[in-house]
């Protein structure tokens, strides 16, 4: 069966988010997922310098249809797209969120968050 996503998210940049994004991407796609990646402008105030950007990931930029669209950023940065399946994987450091995160969440068809088991 060959599978495909959608992933919108911060690549670019310098920080730890941007290299989550990187990381995950390289694994799906080692797994055979094929990619659309979309870059998350705004997201890092630091961007790679191009001699260390991966043309690897500027590749993946070709459109695809596929099923599912995987974001990764907060709630209110997502948009639905009544073709595919919503995910949103997000991470807030706290003990609570905000009422319209839940609101926003309850929208989509997953939300995934990181948490130690």
């Amino acid at each position: 069966m060959n599978h495909s996503v959608i992933i919108t998210g911060s690549f670019k940049g310098v920080s730890g988010h941007d290299n989550h994004v990187r990381s995950i991407v390289r694994c799906l796609h080692n797994r055979g997922v094929q990619i659309e990646l979309r870059d998350l402008p705004g997201w890092s105030a630091a961007k790679l310098p191009d001699s260390q950007q991966d043309p690897w990931f500027q590749a993946l930029t070709r459109p695809l249809d596929a099923q599912s669209h995987l974001f990764f950023c907060m709630p209110e940065q997502v948009f639905e797209d009544a073709q595919s399946h919503t995910v949103n994987y997000t991470m807030f450091e706290s003990d609570r969120i905000p009422s319209h995160w839940v609101e926003k969440a309850r929208k989509l068809d997953l939300t995934i968050v990181p948490t130690e088991s």
